[in-house]
């Protein structure tokens, strides 16, 4: 049975005993509805743990003019399905981390402008733990690697909704509110219909409803 933790109340120390007993390196998988804390409870994980690095799924996003993105109602670019992150590329930069051990350059995402920024991100291929963050990080990376602890962000989908409201307004001042409200709807769909699927697989499962993260 999976252990299930609030986030905000419960001791620290419970969630992170699974994963100090792991084999080194070794790959945690956090995934979750948009907005639900995946990043925020990332960062906290990869600043317990000894020797961590953070890497988000956001960051291999396809920039907007990219073919392979579905639209939203006929204009706007989907990032809430699957087939919006470059999964190859991903998987190829955790296997030189956690096989060769050698250096990678993590890209870099530009929400605001939907597109991949020209600067990367050194990431170090010495570290016992890389945590990877993102909507779908179980489903497309738990089979790739032998040592993966997976983490599903179990977070009610009426506070998931609000924060995206909150973001994207502060994030795309230009954009129409109906337009952001439309994009929210969309990615809770998501949340409803593929990435909850992910509760299923994962060995932990972390409530984060309150609002103070």
């Amino acid at each position: 049975m999976q252990p299930k933790f609030d986030f905000t109340q419960f001791n620290h120390r419970a969630i992170l005993e699974p994963l100090l007993a792991l084999a080194r390196p070794a790959l945690v998988l956090i995934a979750g509805p948009t907005c639900s804390g995946k990043t925020t409870f990332a960062r906290w994980l990869a600043r317990s743990l000894p020797s961590a690095e953070m890497i988000s799924t956001d960051d291999y996003y396809r920039d907007v003019d990219d073919p392979v993105l579905p639209p939203v109602g006929g204009k706007y670019p989907r990032y809430d399905v699957p087939e919006a992150c470059h999964w190859g590329e991903l998987r190829d930069d955790l296997r030189a981390l956690i096989y060769k051990r050698v250096d990678v350059k993590v890209p870099t995402y530009n929400i605001s402008k939907n597109r991949r920024s020209t600067n990367y991100s050194p990431v170090s291929g010495d570290h016992d733990y890389y945590v990877v963050e993102g909507l779908y990080a179980i489903q497309e990376l738990r089979e790739q690697f032998p040592a993966v602890y997976k983490i599903y962000l179990d977070t009610n989908l009426n506070i998931c909704f609000d924060r995206r409201i909150r973001r994207d307004c502060e994030n795309m001042p230009d954009i129409n509110p109906e337009v952001i409200d439309y994009v929210a709807s969309r990615a809770m769909d998501a949340a409803k219909d593929l990435v909850s699927s992910q509760q299923a697989l994962a060995d932990m499962v972390i409530t984060a409803n309150s609002e103070r993260r």
